[in-house]
């Protein structure tokens, strides 16, 4: 989860909705600057991915991870990542985004309360995981060594989900996986949100340079969330890895 950027000396967003009380307009601001951090983190950390999956799916170390994908070679090193760019980039400017509209409408004279950053948190992430589930299952298709034969890129994954049957091409194809994707998303994005700006001005009021608190309070608490609900990422990366045995929609007329 992509860190959110702020200026320099800005006041946080709760002071500036108490200032303003008649100001309800939709922000656009956070929509623009979730897309930027998100695409560019993901472009940079994608390797570190890559390696993260191939343990979770082949239960290989970090060194046997990292040769495998040394002796693929550097042509297939950046296999699979037109999904995740496009999802993660997708999935900021919709977390964010929506987060800090949700909040101002559920507290938009005052400073908010723990529950309603929840609910704003939960939802967002609710959002996030009914619009990027796609994208994360044919990611983590593309991922798989193992698959390279029969999907050797994005078309020929989206043709093989597109001859099953209604039902089959959402449950099986792009939506395997989709409930504890949502379950991760929202109590991800719930507990990211609750307590991020917390911490952020707990550390603001030690006199800590400008930029560290949102640095530390992104960074630590991102952390903190991601490897609490890893064992979801590892049970959705091998859901959405796996191969169908779907009756094709000719078939099933």
């Amino acid at each position: 989860m992509g860190e959110r950027s702020e200026a320099p000396y800005e006041e946080p967003e709760e002071v500036k909705r108490e200032k303003s009380p008649e100001d309800h307009h939709w922000h656009s601001g956070s929509y623009t600057l979730g897309a930027i951090s998100s695409f560019l983190s993901t472009f940079v950390t994608f390797p570190v991915y890559k390696v993260v999956f191939r343990q979770q799916i082949h239960a290989l170390s970090v060194p046997e991870a990292v040769n495998q994908l040394h002796h693929e070679g550097l042509r297939r090193f950046y296999r699979g990542i037109y999904p995740p760019l496009l999802a993660k980039t997708l999935q900021g400017t919709l977390l964010f985004g929506t987060h800090d509209n949700l909040l101002q409408a559920l507290s938009p004279t005052g400073t908010s309360r723990l529950w309603q950053r929840w609910v704003a948190g939960f939802l967002s992430g609710a959002v996030e995981a009914v619009v990027l589930t796609p994208f994360e299952r044919v990611q983590n298709v593309l991922q798989d060594g193992r698959k390279d034969a029969r999907f050797p890129s994005t078309s020929s994954i989206l043709r093989e989900f597109n001859s099953y049957g209604l039902w089959e091409r959402l449950a099986m194809g792009y939506y395997r996986g989709f409930f504890p994707v949502l379950l991760r998303n929202s109590l991800g994005s719930a507990l990211y949100f609750s307590f991020k700006d917390p911490i952020r001005d707990g550390l603001t009021e030690q006199g800590l340079p400008c930029w560290l608190p949102a640095l530390v309070s992104g960074s630590v608490n991102g952390t903190l969330t991601c490897l609490l609900l890893y064992p979801l990422s590892v049970l959705v990366a091998n859901m959405q890895s796996q191969e169908n045995n779907c009756p094709r929609a000719e078939e099933s007329d």
